[in-house]
């Protein structure tokens, strides 16, 4: 083996002889260069070890949370709705005198970050049911709830302003004004808009990216009345209806993860009058709803005109972000109540007509995002919207 080795080495060495001196510098200076990189790459990886980002932090958390209620029960919320909080340093055993091994290793030393803190809230939903939610707050990182953010931006409005953007309207926070209000959210990957937020602060979301190929009718049955098949407006008994419990139901619209992010909500069935002002006491209500349409009432609420009080009225899509959707119908889910066979739509110019439910248009859809979801990223323009997680 040795003379073989020997023999290599006089060979390279005979080649390396012959090179010129210009060459031989050239490839001193590139093994040293190489050599230099690879010292740097080494000390790199030394310095940073094994260090995980913040998303993973969070997932740590939440796991030594869940470890140590397992074993610390009697710690856990009682009452439905009720929330309790274990901090990072009781997850490390930092602040608590016993035996127990650390449920989570020092989460500055995880993300090489001395400025960090963290806890995670857990939350009893239903009976044996509990919801974990960690929480870090770092110099580079915060884990923040969506609403908090979206309120620090979006202040709200003082009645009379005639400014876009929230306004308080009894136990809502509603959104009206022109396009340029910066309500856009990405979620299920498509565009939607922040229509408005209850009282608890779960908040509404209107598809805003429409998929002009796909139109529906709705409704199609045969009308009696009009002995034809026109259709029959209401709106349990819809094709419109069912269209929608279908499309949700399926896994082309959201998937089950996303599907933890809606909460149901209640939505205002009334026929309403093309001409007259809206009476906004609702009369027939349709409970626990995971999509819908909008509602006329929310259409008319878009809007900072003060003359838009009918559904018809023209004026309804001045200053009203939900009336910019040229060359697109999109339906309503209120019926016309003058008769048995129409329901109101959205024109492309941005305002409401009645139309006979047979005819077909776009859906935009409407949901309800919980309270609890976090920001991830994004401003709330349309080219770069707020991200959910």
């Amino acid at each position: 083996m040795k003379i073989v080795i020997d023999a290599f080495k006089d060979y390279f060495s005979n080649i390396y002889n012959k090179m010129e001196d210009k060459t031989k510098k050239l490839i001193l200076i590139s093994t040293v260069a190489i050599i230099i990189f690879i010292i740097i790459i080494a000390i790199l990886v030394k310095i940073s070890g094994n260090r995980i980002d913040y998303y993973e932090l969070e997932s740590r958390l939440e796991v030594a949370a869940t470890n140590y209620y397992k074993v610390h029960k009697d710690k856990l919320p009682k009452k439905t709705d009720q929330s309790v909080k274990v901090k990072a340093t009781t997850l490390q055993k930092e602040d608590v005198d016993n035996d127990e091994e650390p449920y989570i290793k020092d989460i500055k030393k995880l993300v090489k970050d001395e400025s960090c803190s963290g806890y995670v809230k857990v939350t009893k939903t239903s009976k044996n049911k509990y919801k974990y939610q960690p929480f870090v707050d770092c110099d580079d990182f915060k884990t923040e709830f969506f609403v908090t953010r979206y309120l620090e931006k979006n202040p709200i409005k003082k009645d009379g302003s005639f400014q876009s953007g929230l306004y308080e309207v009894n136990d809502e926070l509603i959104t009206k004004g022109d396009v340029d209000i910066n309500n856009y959210v990405k979620f299920a990957d498509k565009l939607w808009r922040l229509m408005k937020f209850d009282k608890d602060k779960n908040f509404y979301l209107i598809l805003d990216s429409i998929d002009e190929d796909k139109t529906y009718v709705w409704d199609d049955r045969y009308n009696i009345i009009e002995d034809s098949n026109q259709g029959i407006n209401d709106y349990t008994k819809s094709r419109i209806y069912t269209s929608l419990i279908n499309l949700y139901n399926g896994n082309k619209l959201f998937s089950k993860e996303q599907k933890k992010f809606l909460v149901p909500f209640d939505v205002c069935i009334d026929k309403v009058s093309p001409t007259k002002s809206y009476n906004k006491t609702c009369n027939t209500t349709l409970n626990d709803q995971y999509i819908s349409l909008l509602t006329v009432m929310d259409f008319l609420n878009s809007s900072l005109d003060s003359g838009c009080t009918a559904i018809t009225q023209e004026q309804c899509r001045n200053y009203n972000y939900l009336s910019m959707k040229e060359d697109f119908h999109w339906w309503l889910l209120n019926a016309n109540e003058e008769n048995t066979y129409e329901a109101f739509e959205v024109t492309g110019l941005g305002y409401g007509e009645f139309a006979d439910v047979s005819d077909i248009a776009n859906l935009r859809y409407v949901i309800k995002i919980n309270k609890d979801v976090l920001y991830e990223k994004g401003k709330g323009t349309e080219n770069n919207p707020y991200i959910l997680r």
